[in-house]
């Protein structure tokens, strides 16, 4: 019985090596299977990154193993990281991905990225949209500032 798996195997693993050889011999041939793009890309599209502030793994890499720093540091100079907040997890999770839009709008994602990493997985003291806004004003934001800012055209898309 155990003779009789081991042929079997050994026929399928032939078999297999056989099947694959022949996607190999195809020989491709320009315009009939492919097509010969000669531009070049005016700009590599940029790297992303999606993130939470729920997230500890999140939290580590951007403050304490700065991942992000030296993943900037080697990026080509016309190439640049996205960060983009997942909305799903966590109770406040769509405010906070609206208030990244509005830090990012600002210019001040990299300040607001620490203060709300800290108040979530640190501190634990973000617990509504209110205490959200209160980083902002720590940062000189006013709660009419980050309101308009927030219903601004560029922070919806």
């Amino acid at each position: 019985m155990v003779l009789h798996g081991k042929v079997i195997k050994l026929l399928i693993t032939i078999l297999m090596v056989g099947l694959s050889s022949a996607a190999y011999s195809k020989d491709y041939q320009a315009g009939k299977n492919f097509t010969v793009i000669h531009s070049t890309v005016k700009q590599p599209p940029p790297l992303v990154e999606f993130f939470s502030f729920y997230c500890g793994p999140c939290y580590a890499f951007a403050e304490r193993i700065n991942v992000d720093t030296a993943i900037r540091k080697r990026l080509p100079d016309d190439m640049k990281l996205e960060k983009y907040h997942v909305s799903q997890m966590g109770p406040l999770g769509p405010a906070l991905t609206e208030a990244w839009a509005v830090a990012q709008y600002a210019g001040v994602d990299g300040k607001v990225e620490k203060l709300l990493f800290e108040g979530l997985q640190v501190k634990r003291d973000i617990k509504t949209a209110a205490d959200i806004v209160m980083v902002f004003n720590q940062l000189g934001i006013t709660s009419e500032k980050y309101a308009e800012m927030q219903s601004n055209f560029m922070v919806k898309l």
